[in-house]
């Protein structure tokens, strides 16, 4: 499903609804129609619009197969750590969306992270289908469950090297705790913030709270380590990054503030290599790395570093 292209989706943003063939154009309309109601407005034209277009080519009538079968709500169950599982019902409009975080939210008290993940994400996934604002309260904090977003190192290792030294932990447990502890301090930083580590650390510290029954000192001073292992949520670091070009000739980006930095050192490249006279400025500046080769975009850097 991921190879196909936009165009074989009802809604083509988010690769949703596929409608490539007469049955899963079905299938996405009976799904589609569950979920109408928490989608935008301006998006369901869209959406329809291309269910429409599918329909007409496969030959097919959408509403006559979702009249004669509507759909009932799905029952999802999310099995995390443990075989422990929640149970939710599909959410089909905004008011279920906040019920069902806040249902998150008020679980995580009772419940390690990782047994609430996973429905953390739908809840994520769910939000995406709507104009619903991420930057809240409420949805950073099922951010941070979901594991979305990433922490400062420092403030990171701080927190696993003080659930080390509790002494409410045995001395062969705390061994172990300083050892994984050792070896995450020695990685390098690609290998720190792996999404796969960073959930290793996260349920690390959880797990030592939840073994000493969120008693020990550090546990209350902290709150929930996903609060500081996934501190700044996708959102954030969208915001943060705000100032970083992409460059298609050689798949990377560069930050504009730096770059913009030595302006006067790519002015210089350009004057070298190319017919140009005065010096470029801001958006023409950038317009033009983007328009340049692959073999002349890497000159330019490393001419610029």
């Amino acid at each position: 499903m991921e190879n196909l292209n936009e165009a074989c989706y009802a809604y083509p943003a988010l690769k949703k609804y596929p409608i490539h063939t007469k049955e899963a154009a079905e299938s996405s309309y009976g799904l589609y129609s569950r979920q109408r109601a928490a989608i935008p407005e301006i998006q369901r034209h869209v959406i329809e619009g291309n269910f429409e277009k599918a329909a007409k080519y496969h030959g097919i009538q959408l509403e006559k197969t979702a009249s004669e079968a509507p759909a009932p709500r799905e029952k999802l169950s999310f099995t995390g750590s443990g075989d422990q599982h929640i149970d939710m019902n599909e959410i089909t409009t905004v008011d279920e969306l906040h019920k069902a975080a806040q249902y998150i939210i008020e679980k995580r008290a009772s419940t390690p992270r990782s047994v609430l993940a996973e429905p953390a994400k739908y809840v994520l996934w769910s939000l995406s289908n709507t104009n619903q604002d991420m930057d809240t309260d409420e949805f950073r904090k099922i951010a941070h469950i979901a594991g979305i977003g990433v922490g400062d190192r420092e403030k990171i290792q701080y927190e696993l090297e003080k659930r080390a030294a509790i002494n409410l932990l045995s001395d062969k447990d705390s061994a172990a705790l300083w050892k994984f502890a050792r070896e995450v301090k020695e990685l390098s930083d690609d290998e720190f913030y792996r999404e796969d580590n960073l959930n290793t650390i996260c349920n690390t510290i959880d797990s030592v709270d939840f073994y000493c029954n969120q008693q020990h000192k550090h546990a209350s001073e902290l709150g929930y380590p996903e609060d500081v292992v996934f501190a700044d949520t996708m959102d954030d670091m969208i915001k943060d990054a705000s100032d970083l070009y992409y460059v298609p000739s050689i798949d990377a980006t560069l930050s504009k503030k730096a770059t913009l930095e030595r302006k006067n050192a790519v002015n210089g490249f350009f004057k070298a290599h190319f017919d140009i006279k005065e010096d470029l400025e801001d958006t023409a500046m950038f317009e033009k790395i983007a328009s340049l080769d692959m073999h002349t975009a890497n000159a330019l850097l490393n001419f610029i570093e």
